[in-house]
């Protein structure tokens, strides 16, 4: 079927007679008693739509859930009473002058035949534009979060959005568009309309946003589900990658783009990740094999390349290592396949630890040991399975060396604290029991000039 070509004259000639007819309606509107009823109506339905706004923001913002909350029914509970509370006003609005209409027209307060309720069927059509716009921002501030969707880019789809409902009220917006479609673009051999280019760039923000958003609320279940920390990354992973994979399909396709020539580009791209992408390929399988066989997991006290920390991120490309002075390291995840990695927390998060401490030759060597280890044993964090224990490890230059071993939970958490807490509670026994604690001696003769001079002539 051949689309009808519309100029930019006959737009603007259309523009012109739907304003003039506009301005004839209100004229004609205003000059009537029913222009009393209906601004009344229109007063009224704001000023109550108000009242309900102001109440139900007030108890939305008793009940609404964390913003970072990653549970699935608490951010399903926080996207309903945010649409609620940004569209409250708007169909409150619209609801009360429809209903006003429909009581206006079966009184006879109202010609409606020759006012034909013009101030009142705008007002609810700008109540509805309103109401669609809120849900149109909350939709796409939820799909691209708040810092992609910053103010500026609020205002200029609000600017847009809204010159637009004004063209569909003064009803120019279907020849608008009926224009846009005859304007073609030459591309290559082909040609793209204007409407093709603005509805093929809407389709791909819709499917790209509605992608994010499953894929956010799909997070969000597995999270608070049970599986394993890295079944949970892995499962995040897929569904991101297969709902963003079919957005991109179903945009193309929703666009009118053949999707064979697609088998080009697929070539370029394996072409260049065999050649100039390797370490990134590398990196991204390495990323998979990782959580599939659990070599290490989130939250792993691991050392490797002369770094020792606890793994918090397990990215796409790279891993991030922090240590306990808070330092960061960036692991490319290809260096845990092909280097070694001491994980310290594989099998069990329990680690043996060890503090040492010396007392004199004639100290009572049993009573030490006891000692330490009722200091070993006071401390919270020592676990007693299995138990800790103290031995005699060696018989030093000044004194003899009392070892004491422990095992802990939470080695992410530092042992410099512990380690000190105990020696200081050795020391405090130590001291109470009369034990003394050693220290090198050296005993210094002093040879005078004439007793060297003697023993070297004799």
């Amino acid at each position: 079927m051949p689309q009808t070509e519309v100029s930019t004259a006959d737009i603007a000639s259309q523009f012109n007679e739907v304003s003039v007819q506009a301005i004839s309606g209100m004229r004609a509107s205003f000059s009537t008693q029913s222009a009393l009823y209906e601004v009344a109506a229109i007063v009224l339905a704001i000023f109550v739509s108000l009242l309900i706004y102001r109440y139900l923001r007030k108890w939305i913002y008793r009940h609404m859930p964390p913003a970072r909350s990653p549970e699935f029914g608490q951010k399903i509970q926080r996207w309903v009473l945010l649409f609620v509370k940004s569209t409250s006003f708007s169909i409150t609005g619209s609801i009360l002058l429809w209903v006003a209409t429909q009581i206006l027209g079966l009184t006879s307060l109202v010609d409606v035949e020759a006012s034909r309720l013009m101030l009142m069927r705008t007002a609810n059509q700008v109540f509805l534009a309103w109401a669609i716009l809120r849900i149109m921002l909350l939709l796409l501030t939820a799909a691209f979060g708040p810092k992609l969707l910053a103010p500026v880019v609020k205002k200029t789809v609000a600017v847009i959005f809204w010159i637009c409902a004004v063209l569909q009220i003064a009803g120019i917006l279907p020849s608008l568009v009926n224009w846009m479609s005859a304007v073609a673009l030459p591309i290559g051999s082909t040609q793209i309309s204007l409407w093709s280019i603005v509805t093929g760039s809407c389709t791909v923000i819709v499917t790209l946003g509605a992608a994010n958003m499953l894929s956010q609320l799909c997070e969000s279940a597995v999270i608070s589900s049970e599986l394993d920390s890295n079944l949970q990354v892995v499962s995040v992973r897929i569904l991101r990658i297969t709902f963003f994979s079919l957005a991109v399909l179903l945009a193309l396709s929703w666009s009118g783009i053949d999707l064979t020539v697609l088998s080009v580009f697929s070539g370029a791209i394996g072409v260049g990740i065999g050649f100039g992408m390797q370490k990134i390929a590398a990196n991204y399988i390495s990323g998979f094999i990782i959580l599939f066989d659990r070599s290490v997991k989130l939250g792993d006290y691991i050392q490797m390349s002369g770094f020792s920390g606890v793994i918090t991120q397990i990215n796409t490309r790279y891993s991030v290592i922090r240590n306990l002075q808070g330092e960061e390291m960036i692991i490319p995840n290809e260096m845990f396949i092909t280097n070694s990695v001491k994980n310290l927390t594989l099998t069990d998060k329990a680690s043996a630890q060890f503090v040492v401490v010396s007392v004199a030759y004639d100290a009572d060597v049993t009573k030490a040991l006891d000692l330490a280890l009722d200091a070993v044993k006071g401390q919270p964090r020592v676990l007693a399975t299995p138990a800790p224990w103290a031995i005699v490890s060696d018989l030093g230059d000044s004194g003899i060396d009392i070892k004491a071993g422990f095992f802990i939970q939470d080695p992410e958490k530092g042992t410099g604290t512990l380690k000190s807490n105990i020696i200081r509670e050795i020391l405090r026994k130590y001291a109470q029991a009369g034990i003394e604690i050693p220290y090198n001696k050296l005993d210094v003769t002093i040879v005078s000039q004439p007793e060297r001079q003697e023993a070297s002539a004799s």
